[in-house]
């Protein structure tokens, strides 16, 4: 399994804004995806965690898999797509592609793992084809954010657009979710508040 937090160096889930952790199985489809967010700087706990899969360093024709908490009692797991300006859950692609959920809150941090088994997309429709990328077929620059939602609808507000902790935080390399060819996970070495 591999493991990413963020800011750089940060130690320990008191200090990480976000820690992301990933393995793939199913020769090279399926892939276990865990999210975890700090909840105590933010003003709700109603809030969501979403990791973008880029092919450059700006949002825009992006695959996106989101977690959203309500901050009583339940969690929620989507496919997005974000064009750049907007983005968009995709309700067909998360129901067949998202095979696996689950959520928990503790010591002031959100924890979502999701199952993603990208075997499936020949099912999707031609329009969430489009907008769905096989994350796991090639690099992609990963951009991580967090948000707040309106804790009744799940509707998410738009991440921070200034400096601090809510502001998105994206890697300074591709990277490959898959092992590679001597069996271990890419180290993301470095991720930086995209600007």
């Amino acid at each position: 399994m591999m493991e990413r937090s963020v800011p750089n160096g940060c130690n320990g889930n008191n200090e990480c804004t976000a820690n992301l952790r990933w393995s793939v199985s199913g020769r090279g489809s399926f892939l276990r995806l865990r999210l975890e967010a700090l909840l105590r700087d933010l003003p709700s706990y109603a809030m969501y965690i979403a990791l973008g899969f880029s092919n450059d360093e700006y949002m825009g024709d992006d695959t996106v898999l989101e977690c959203i908490y309500n901050g009583i009692d339940e969690g929620r797991a989507y496919l997005s797509y974000n064009d750049g300006t907007y983005n968009a859950q995709l309700y067909e692609a998360t129901a067949i592609l998202i095979v696996n959920s689950s959520f928990t809150v503790n010591d002031n941090t959100f924890a979502c793992l999701l199952d993603v088994d990208f075997k499936q997309l020949y099912r999707l429709s031609n329009n969430d084809k489009s907008k769905v990328h096989n994350l796991l077929a090639k690099p992609y620059y990963l951009q991580f954010v967090r948000g707040l939602i309106e804790q009744h609808t799940y509707v998410k507000k738009m991440h921070s657009l200034s400096d601090g902790s809510l502001y998105p935080w994206i890697t300074t390399t591709m990277i490959n979710m898959l092992r590679n060819k001597n069996g271990k996970y890419e180290y993301v070495k470095n991720a930086r508040q995209a600007k």
